[in-house]
């Protein structure tokens, strides 16, 4: 086994690991909305601490004590210890997704982290499909032409010409669908691109491409057995 794909197993292990313990151990909440959360939480308490966030006109950011005449709250309507933190406008809308994104993790795991996780995992795979590539041949322009190529003529150009001729099939097609999902996550916005509708039926064009926890496994398990398979084909013609 290569050092090469023993650090590709490795990476691969903390992605399943990570994403497994995201996917069972993060506590579910039973409520539908973050509005209806807040509902549940009721009024302020007397003396009860709160910050209350605003964009503030003059774009820099202050604590302000909201019984202040810029506000024009009375004191009798708010505890004494609410205060106001003033933003700027791009720091306010930044920052106003922390609670939304907390509240999301707690219902369900954000479907952008899959695609993450599918984009790295492919990008792993990329790099060491490349590097064995790189160890065969001693021509740089001939290693950067094929960089250039789809995956799937990749595959057809090391079995014709780097020595894998003996090297299966049978990953060929599930790794060339990968790698379109995965560039369309990256560069078309998460929909499906018209290149991947004609190679795969079951994709329709500008559909948005949803994935889940099971689809990230499976993927992490095609590339895996993959590499193993074109690592054991490495070492036997060196």
């Amino acid at each position: 086994m290569t050092k090469d794909l023993k650090v590709l197993l490795h990476n691969y292990g903390l992605l399943y690991i990570t994403l497994n313990i995201l996917e069972t151990q993060h506590t579910k909440s039973k409520k539908i909305s973050l509005s209806e959360y807040d509902k549940s939480l009721g009024e302020i308490e007397p003396d009860e601490p709160a910050i209350v966030v605003k964009i503030s006109k003059e774009g820099i950011n202050q604590l302000i004590d909201p019984t202040e005449e810029h506000y024009n709250i009375k004191e009798t309507k708010i505890s004494k210890n609410v205060k106001i933190l003033e933003v700027p406008e791009d720091e306010f809308y930044f920052f106003r997704a922390f609670r939304e994104g907390s509240f999301t993790l707690n219902q369900e795991i954000p479907e952008f982290i899959y695609n993450m996780w599918i984009t790295h995992s492919y990008g792993l795979f990329e790099n060491y499909l490349m590097g064995i590539i790189k160890k065969r041949t001693n021509s740089q322009s001939q290693f950067q032409k094929l960089s250039k190529k789809s995956i799937r003529d990749i595959f057809i150009e090391i079995r014709k010409e780097y020595g894998f001729g003996k090297l299966s099939t049978d990953f060929d097609q599930k790794i060339y669908r990968i790698s379109l999902i995965r560039n369309c996550l990256v560069h078309n916005q998460a929909k499906v691109s018209r290149k991947l509708s004609e190679e795969f039926s079951e994709f329709k064009p500008d559909d948005e491409i949803t994935q889940t926890y099971q689809d990230v496994i499976d993927i992490i398990f095609i590339l895996r057995n993959a590499a193993y398979k074109i690592d054991k084909g490495y070492e036997s013609i060196n």
